[in-house]
């Protein structure tokens, strides 16, 4: 009878099968994470919308993030800085649409718009639709790809909001 030691690569056969075994035991841990994450996203979604929230919403909630609650006077000095990259998201949609409600509102308006983030956050919505097409040329014939996937999902969003109104 062999004893243990004399069996050839013995080793080597219980390091492959512990490694087969701690691969079962990670798949297993990493699935469980990844319903837990799937589970508690569908039920994040499930409460936004049970509590009257709205797909217009969820575009207003991209325009939040793309113009980061400024107004109309600082609308350029906090959404274009000084760095390359953000050239074509500012020459192709801030100051645009800041342009655009310029010339649409009077200045008593825009100070009335300048007080009320909501109704601003609309109009700049409302903005950005009826230019869409200026956007989107403009972004791409300034190497703004990195935005157009950004602004796709707004422009999807807002007429998603204005289909349902």
């Amino acid at each position: 009878m062999e004893s243990l030691q004399e069996i050839p690569n013995l080793n080597l056969i219980i390091m492959v099968a512990a490694g087969v075994i701690i691969g079962i035991i990670l798949f297993r841990v990493a699935q469980r994470i990844l319903k837990t994450i799937l589970i508690v996203a569908v039920i994040g979604l499930a409460y936004f919308f049970w509590q009257g929230g709205t797909v217009d919403e969820l575009g207003q909630k991209g325009i939040d993030l793309f113009f980061k609650e400024s107004r109309i006077d600082n609308m350029v000095d906090v959404n274009c800085p000084d760095q390359k990259a953000e050239k074509a998201k500012c020459d192709c949609v801030v100051i645009p649409t800041q342009k655009d409600l310029r010339n649409k509102f009077s200045i008593s308006e825009l100070a009335m718009l300048d007080k009320d983030w909501e109704s601003l956050r609309r109009e700049i919505g409302k903005s950005m639709q009826e230019n869409e097409k200026e956007i989107r040329q403009c972004l791409l014939n300034n190497h703004g790809k990195k935005y157009i996937e950004n602004i796709s999902g707004i422009f999807e969003n807002l007429k998603e909001g204005t289909k349902s109104n």
